[in-house]
């Protein structure tokens, strides 16, 4: 039996060497060295898999040594301790019949079960960092070997420069890949190969409800607008592809890369297995092209928990999700925060109980398909921070592809997959202007995806875009090593030479390179072997005649159309050999007035880089308004009727009428700010930055642009990382209206959420507006009939004489808690008794005196209602 969890391989060295009894015959015998790294959150796990060129029988011993000690361990399943109380050592088999590999997973003890913290005694320096430890291991017949790193997804960091460390994240699983400071296996005798990444399995969610088949707000081609269903066709597609490029390695365990799909709407589709690539996921990548289209509710509880469950059991690969939702969820039971803690829950089966989300140490990267600062984009980035990994927001269907993209460069963080540039334009003949990129000697290959909309269709005799690859200063250009077309995109990939010649040193005549960029050239087959060199690149989009066209006889009687340009965006990659970049947010939710607090961990051959001569820089894209407020204050305009399969909800048809104003649209976007933000170095290869405005809700993208000295040159990387920020709800400033009904103890609880800066929550909440009485009386569920986020609940039965303790929340966040009577001073029946001040459009209300009703330890009732003075003021003030 496994321990219940696996405790952190600490920064301590930590020398692996694996000898197995020659009973495999007489193999030669090979050496390992495995060292685990000094580290602050140690890493607690590592998993080492050594193929042989033999089958390992039951009697298999693998000795393990740390110099004075020895551990025989057998190939038996079980744990075995090198020490009491030490480091705990299992192996297993993947495959029974063909047993020609084996697992050794190294447990490392933790103190109380928490992976951030190792057995001080044996682990741990007075300082609280892990120490380094080593072992080593003969085993005969190896072949080729993997080690994974794995730590707790948490860090420590100096928010406020004393020097003080704050530790943040969760310290409940072991689950984030590392990369720096991780365990090394070093080969010291013998043949075997190192094969690079263990497998990895991951399971897409995808939203198939009736909503998908709109378009996005923003489109390219808004005369003919492609619906989210087919933009996530095109996605999936790419998404597949550049996954299929990437792990294109000879490599046993990236060909076994395993993967799923699940789709959602008013039920939930569980995939039937998951999928190994070797055996080709052509099928997976035409499964949104089904006769049944999108229709139904939002399943979003369900179809996460069906992905989930996917994963579940396998303890061989790693596991990510990638969730994808435009709609808000509205099939219960939802996903809610626990009545315990301020994190999310959610049932795994239909009627069990609620379970915490990130307790599953699964990461869950989400795309919110849609502008992403509605209550569906808060809710997907709060999932994918509590689970350690990053959300994407795609409010235009150019960002559609793009952001699937990034899910899987997010999911492969820690092997590790790159951004090296995005653009985006568009081309009617003839070449773009070259996107100049410096490919340095640490990547192992570049991955290039060029993407256009409603590609199927070329025009008169202009064919489609393409693009070539070459060294600045030639005029041959690259040949690439794979190549991949899809519906309305290319990828391509080229491997890098170990020893990169001058920039623009490619000849007519090294192998690789083709000449011209005006006609079309040449690809070798799959599989070609060539590699470019290392150098100053050069990256161009071409659209020009299509060479042996034989005339379209729809335009042989007729004038040819007048060509159109086509818009493009290119996406560059990098599979990293030595850089290790890593963005995250320091807390997991986010509220307006709190600052925006972010870390980047860099380093570079396994260690952290110091700070001199890196640069790093970061822009930062705000919102350009508040769409809670949009929605409070502007009626449904009315729209084109929904189909009923759609099961959409007034909040979304009010939304989805409304987008259709281009003054609202704009409101629901974002601006990129003048100045860069500053970056601060807080440790080593740490470096942290805070956004302190942040008075509107909605989207926050940060842009981090990468420069730092490397073994032959500058290496410069990009990554974008981005969330949402939700309305903080004031008592101070929100509208609580008692109205008494007909009947005796029955009432009306009029709330209207604001925060101090006069942003209105706005509808769509009616699920995270609670109201509790203690100590007589009932409270109902929330509701919004006029859809501007006035929310009405019912309370009954109120015994005559009781003055219950009411309990009022905003999105986990209760605003009041004092007695009945405070709340609301009940005059005749029919009276509304508390005033109510709404500002008007464009304003908000500032207080200059204090609030009048102050209770039980400064909560504020009837707050922006007591005040006697007050004054008007823009918002863009």
């Amino acid at each position: 039996m496994r321990p219940s969890f696996y405790r952190p391989l600490s920064a301590c060295a930590l020398a692996l060497l694996c000898s197995v009894a020659p009973r495999v015959g007489s193999a030669q015998s090979s050496e390992f060295n495995l060292h685990f790294n000094t580290r602050s959150i140690p890493v607690v796990r590592a998993r080492i898999t050594l193929e042989t060129n033999a089958p390992l029988t039951p009697a298999t011993i693998i000795k393990i040594t740390d110099g004075p000690s020895t551990l025989d361990l057998p190939r038996d399943d079980n744990v075995h301790e090198f020490a009491p109380g030490g480091d705990q050592f299992s192996t297993s088999i993947f495959d029974q019949a063909n047993p020609t590999s084996v697992e050794i997973t190294v447990e490392r003890p933790t103190v109380g079960g928490n992976p951030c913290e190792l057995n001080k005694d044996n682990d741990m320096t007075a300082g609280g960092v892990a120490e380094e430890k080593n072992y080593k291991i003969t085993l005969a017949g190896v072949t080729g070997y993997y080690v994974t790193s794995f730590s707790a997804p948490a860090f420590l960091v100096d928010t406020n420069g004393g020097g003080v460390l704050e530790q943040k994240g969760f310290c409940g699983c072991v689950n984030r890949r590392v990369s720096t400071a991780a365990a090394t296996l070093v080969h010291v005798g013998g043949n075997a190969a190192d094969r690079g990444r263990h497998r990895l399995d991951a399971v897409l969610v995808l939203d198939k409800s009736g909503s998908m088949s709109d378009p996005l707000p923003v489109s390219q081609n808004p005369q003919t607008p492609s619906s989210k269903w087919a933009l996530l066709a095109d996605s999936l597609q790419q998404f597949i592809g550049l996954w299929e490029v990437n792990g294109m390695n000879p490599s046993p365990e990236m060909t076994n890369d395993r993967l799923g799909i699940v789709f959602f709407a008013s039920d939930v589709q569980p995939p039937a297995g998951l999928t190994p690539r070797s055996m080709g996921w052509d099928a997976l990548k035409n499964a949104v092209n089904h006769p049944t289209g999108p229709g139904g509710s939002t399943a979003l509880r369900g179809g996460l928990a069906a992905g989930l469950n996917a994963v579940t059991g396998t303890t061989h690969e790693d596991k990510t999700l990638v969730l994808m939702s435009d709609g808000m969820q509205n099939v219960g039971p939802l996903i809610s925060p626990l009545s315990t803690e301020n994190v999310l829950g959610l049932p795994l089966t239909d009627g069990g109980s609620p379970v915490s989300l990130r307790a599953q140490c699964t990461p869950v990267v989400t795309l919110a398909m849609g502008i992403g600062s509605d209550i569906n984009g808060e809710l997907l980035a709060q999932i994918a921070e509590e689970t350690g990994v990053t959300t994407k927001i795609t409010p235009t269907d150019d960002l559609v592809a793009s952001g699937f993209a990034s899910a899987l460069v997010d999911a492969l963080k820690g092997n590790t997959l790159s951004t090296l540039a995005r653009e985006k334009g568009e081309i009617l003949q003839g070449d773009s202007a070259p996107v100049t990129l410096d490919i340095d000697g640490t990547i192992d290959h570049v991955i290039a995806v060029l993407s256009w909309p409603d590609g199927r269709r070329a025009v008169g005799n202009l064919g489609l875009p393409y693009l070539t690859v070459r060294g600045e200063g030639s005029e041959w250009n690259f040949a690439p090593t794979r190549k991949m077309d899809g519906d309305s995109h290319e990828i391509l990939r080229f491997d890098i030479s170990a020893a990169s010649g001058p920039v623009g040193s490619a000849s007519p005549t090294a192998p690789g390179v083709l000449k011209g960029h005006d006609l079309r050239p040449g690809v070798p087959a799959s599989g070609s072997s060539h590699r470019s060199p290392a150098g100053r690149w050069q990256f161009r989009v071409h659209r020009g005649a299509v060479l042996g066209q034989l005339p379209d006889p729809r335009f042989m009687a007729q004038p040819a159309p007048t060509p159109k340009a086509v818009p493009y965006q290119l996406a560059i990659y990098a599979e990293e050999k030595s850089l290790d970049f890593r963005l995250q947010f320091i807390e997991a939710r986010h509220r307006t007035g709190e600052p925006l607090r972010l870390v980047a961990e860099v380093g570079l051959n396994n260690k952290p880089i110091a700070a001199a001569g890196a640069e790093l820089a970061v822009r930062v894209e705000t919102p350009n308004g508040a769409l809670g407020t949009e929605l409070h204050l502007r009626d449904d305009p009315g729209g084109p009727a929904v189909d009923p399969d759609q099961a959409s909800s007034p909040y979304q048809k009010k939304l989805r009428n409304l987008l259709r104003d281009s003054d609202f649209l704009a409101k629901t976007g974002t601006k990129l700010a003048a100045s860069p933000l500053s970056l601060t170095p807080r440790g080593p290869g740490q470096f942290f930055v805070e956004l302190s405005d942040t008075k509107l809700p909605g989207t926050y993208r940060f842009h981090f642009t990468l420069n730092i000295p490397g073994p032959s040159g500058r290496i410069r990387r990009v990554e974008t990382i981005e969330t949402e920020v939700a309305v903080n709800p004031d008592p101070a400033f929100s509208e609580i209206k008692v109205t008494p009904g007909q009947a005796a103890g029955r009432y009306d609880l009029v709330i209207i959420p604001r925060d101090r800066f006069g942003n209105y929550v706005g509808p769509g909440y009616e699920d995270r507006v609670k109201v509790k009485l203690d100590g007589g009386g009932t409270a109902g569920t929330a509701t919004d009939a006029n859809v501007k986020g006035d929310y009405v609940v019912r309370l009954d039965g109120i015994p005559a004489g009781a003055d219950p303790v009411v309990h009022i929340s905003v999105a986990e966040k209760e605003i009041v808690k004092a007695p009945f009577s405070k709340v609301a001073k009940i005059g005749p029946p029919g009276n509304t008794v508390s005033c109510s001040c709404p500002p008007k459009a464009g304003t908000s209300t500032t207080a200059l005196d204090p609030p009048q009703e102050v209770l039980l330890g400064g909560v504020v009732l009837l707050g922006a209602c007591g005040m006697r003075k007050r004054r008007r003021r823009r918002l863009d003030d």
